[in-house]
């Protein structure tokens, strides 16, 4: 009887400077009680690329006049080389790739580095809070695109290599992927920043309550798939407001047909609302209370708004709607005129008692505040239009600094407690704006992903090219993260993990590779299953038997 054993065996010859790959049949002879093997040439290997390239056995390549990778047939790779690694966790952050396009937008957009890009979000996404120069132990452990340590060095060189050419196509491929009925939430973040290098790191008003110098973060989400899709930086000091007639540009450049977008009251200007009727983009956008058309019609309902019939029970608040006409107008400099003309739009007004309550604890903790400030002689530059707003103030030399409440301007501030605004050219039911309105809420709990769980509360880098390359790392992995969570919260998950927890019951699967075998995967539990069936993937163990 005769054993056979098949493997690939790479093999440099010394004259040429050129590695081989054979493919090596050995067996063992029972009768002779002797070790035969037999081998065929089946390619050279590439050396940047490690690939296999196929020869037409003289050590020439095809006749193709190019490079010709060895086509593996459908079905389980042969593994190359013995190992056991973990294998769960990044089998299914594959999966989501695939499923959301990620994998192969990245593959079209970074032909050359699309397994690395994949391989360092993989990592921020598995290890939570882990700076980047620990991913070489990492790496050996788990079984990821790139398969090869990736060293800070090589990491920074690929952050800076990073083109906005290539992030541009990215976005407009992923944007093509989103549904077009779906309203898109828009907000702004800050991450503060040690650096001195970096050109946009400003002071401006930190949304943390840091006072470091920042870069503020604006980012574009689906409001029904819960995933982003564009995000754009900019300098620390540029307030929201200026912000939205460069995202109408940005939109129509990257060709988003039909955009519909959620934004809250830090966008809200005369100017940006023209903006948006005239590239004729649906909005639904909060607005301050203290405008004074807002203020006017609070005046007007006050007294009828807590009616039974403006109650609604499901969100346990009184609501009234009331159709308006805004005063549009569009400077036309080719034309050396304005137009001018009516637009139609639906005006939400909500008021809700316990919120009443709630602003009116807040304002008196905030007029203490600003007497304490104004008495003790510690007044703050950026509170110093509340200080004239509120307060009378005398100064003398013999009794010192005085200050008495104006109380017009206290109680008209007071009238407004409770209530809110939503403005909208398309949305007519208060109901569904305010629906659509709180699941903007995906925006805010992303930016706390991006700037917690993903190490990006600071950016510790020291040039613009590396923290424009390493942001766009961080996108990517958001995207994953914002897809995990959006199922865990269809499925109802959180109450028996979290998302660590989660991440952590499938990472601990192993896979089994040895030369010339297919892949085998490790034992996998029922409630493991489970995870990947609500992660809407199947299983590592049922795809290799599908093979």
């Amino acid at each position: 009887m005769i054993f056979y054993a098949l493997s690939i065996v790479k093999q440099l010859d010394k004259r040429s400077g050129i590695t081989y790959a054979y493919e090596s049949i050995s067996r063992w002879d029972k009768e002779k009680k002797q070790s035969r093997s037999t081998r065929k040439l089946i390619g050279r290997v590439d050396e940047k690329t490690g690939e296999i390239v196929a020869t037409d056995g003289r050590g020439r390549k095809e006749p193709s006049g190019e490079e010709t990778i060895i086509k593996v047939k459908r079905g389980r790779i042969p593994s190359l080389s013995v190992g056991r690694q973990f294998y769960g966790a990044t089998y299914m952050l594959d999966k989501i790739g695939e499923k959301t396009g990620i994998t192969n937008d990245l593959r079209t957009c970074f032909p050359d580095n699309h397994k690395m890009i994949l391989s360092i979000v993989y990592f921020l996404i598995l290890e939570e809070n882990n700076p980047l120069f620990r991913f070489g132990r990492w790496g050996r452990l788990h079984r990821h695109p790139y398969g090869k340590e990736i060293a800070s060095q090589r990491s920074s060189e690929l952050f800076a290599g990073i083109t906005e050419e290539q992030k541009q196509k990215f976005f407009r491929l992923q944007g093509k992927r989103r549904s077009k009925d779906e309203y898109w939430a828009y907000d702004s973040t800050s991450i503060s920043s040690h650096s001195e290098c970096l050109s946009q790191v400003r002071h401006g008003k930190n949304k943390d309550g840091d006072r470091l110098p920042q870069i503020n973060l604006l980012l574009l989400f689906g409001q029904k798939s819960n995933l982003p899709f564009y995000y754009r930086k900019l300098a620390g000091n540029i307030p929201d407001v200026k912000t939205l007639r460069v995202l109408m540009r940005d939109l129509d450049v990257l060709g988003y047909p039909k955009v519909k977008l959620i934004t809250d009251r830090g966008f809200y200007s005369v100017d940006n609302v023209n903006g948006l009727y005239q590239n004729h983009i649906k909005f639904l956008m909060s607005a301050s209370t203290s405008l004074s058309f807002v203020k006017k019609t609070i005046e007007s309902v006050k007294d009828t708004m807590c009616d039974w019939s403006n109650y609604n029970d499901k969100y346990d608040l009184y609501t009234y709607t009331q159709t308006m006409e805004w005063d549009y107008s569009q400077d036309r400099p080719y034309k050396g005129d304005t137009l001018k003309g009516s637009r139609r739009m639906y005006f939400h007004l909500y008021y809700k008692p316990d919120k009443a309550v709630e602003d009116g604890r807040k304002f008196n903790l905030r007029m203490t505040v600003l007497s304490e400030e104004l008495l003790s002689g510690t007044r703050k530059a950026e509170h110093e239009k509340d200080y004239g707003k509120y307060f009378e103030i005398k100064q003398t030399p013999v009794r010192g600094i005085r200050i008495k409440a104006k109380q017009t301007a206290m109680d008209q501030a007071k009238s407004r407690f409770g209530y809110f605004v939503l403005l909208s050219n398309e949305i007519k039911s208060p109901e569904m704006a305010l629906e659509i309105y709180r699941n903007k809420d995906v925006v805010e709990k992303a930016f706390g992903n991006i700037k917690e769980r993903l190490n990006c509360k600071r950016m510790l880098v020291s040039s613009d090219a590396s923290l424009e390359g390493k942001l766009f790392v961080e996108f990517i992995a958001l995207i994953y993260l914002s897809y995990i969570k959006k199922r865990m919260g269809d499925k109802n998950l959180f109450k028996r993990y979290t998302l660590q927890g989660l991440l952590d019951e499938v990472d601990m699967i192993e896979c089994f590779s040895e030369p010339g075998k297919s892949l085998f995967v490790g034992e996998i539990l029922q409630k493991q299953r489970q995870i990947y069936k609500d992660m809407d993937v199947l299983a590592p163990d049922v795809v290799a038997s599908l093979c």
